[in-house]
């Protein structure tokens, strides 16, 4: 299984420009860089063969962090650790950002944008759940973490969904009244990663680097099952807006006390790739 991080955009919503962004996977919380908790929660709850991470804006200064970062992890399997350089990200979306890596997009693969920090329990729920319908030969193919919710602010994604919990419609805009809000991770099984790439394909082919991911999620479920796993009152937080800094004392001593460490394993091996030389 890989874990996909798409972290290239500039922070808009949190006072970012072209000039000066914001890497939100920089941002503390509770002293450390994001992409720590976010990483020493990976390394906890699941293997992962490879984790690609996409950066964007101070690329250099990133890579360096989430370097020192993954040498103090062990991990329960070998693994990797790949940084990105997405060189266009001030006209791109994270579509773009998750295309430049397409190569890396077979078998199960979770996406998990760097901006997100859900707890523990709510991670390895996403990717048990997928263990177990797996084994049943169940029909749905990927699953997405959602909270249920009909109140979503416009630029967030919306989902409809069934009394089953299969995905109706997906993307910031929906034909219908929502009940859920994405909260932007995912798990897709190898069938549900090969059509979810040729989504992405469909989009750069076209000329539409601003499309968000949630668009080849949408196309992905007209073809396949898509399923839901709610959120249930679980805690969890995003860092998208100035607003959300605010929440940060609330909802994250919380969720990092939970984020337990490895004492036995093997340390990542950490590489840095330019996303132009990818194929």
């Amino acid at each position: 299984m890989q874990l996909l991080i798409p972290a290239a955009g500039m922070g808009v919503r949190l006072g970012g420009t072209a000039d000066h962004p914001v890497s939100k996977l920089l941002l503390p919380v509770l002293g450390q860089p994001l992409i720590s908790h976010i990483l020493q929660m990976a390394s906890a709850v699941a293997e992962f063969s490879r984790i690609i991470v996409v950066l964007g804006p101070d690329y250099e200064t990133a890579f360096r962090t989430i370097r020192n970062v993954a040498s103090g992890i062990l991990w329960n399997s070998d693994t990797e650790v790949v940084c990105v350089k997405n060189s266009n990200y001030k006209s791109t979306n994270v579509a773009y950002s998750l295309y430049l890596v397409r190569r890396y997009l077979e078998g199960d693969v979770v996406i998990h944008n760097g901006d997100v920090l859900v707890t523990p329990a709510l991670f390895e729920k996403l990717v048990i759940r997928r263990r177990r319908i797996q084994r049943s030969n169940d029909s749905i193919g990927a699953w997405v973490l959602a909270e249920k919710t009909s109140t979503i602010p416009e630029y967030q994604t919306k989902i409809v969904a069934d009394d089953k919990g299969v995905v109706i419609e997906i993307g910031k805009t929906v034909s219908s009244g929502p009940n859920g809000l994405y909260m932007d991770l995912c798990c897709l099984t190898s069938q549900a990663t090969s059509i979810f790439r040729d989504e992405l394909c469909t989009f750069v082919r076209r000329g539409q680097l601003n499309a968000f991911y949630s668009e080849a999620l949408n196309g992905l479920a007209s073809r396949l099952l898509l399923g839901t796993v709610w959120s249930e009152g679980l805690p969890w937080f995003e860092l998208d807006k100035t607003q959300d800094l605010e929440r940060l004392s609330l909802v994250a001593p919380e969720i990092v006390r939970q984020i337990s460490r490895r004492k036995l394993g093997s340390v990542a091996k950490v590489t840095s790739v330019d996303g132009s030389t990818l194929q």
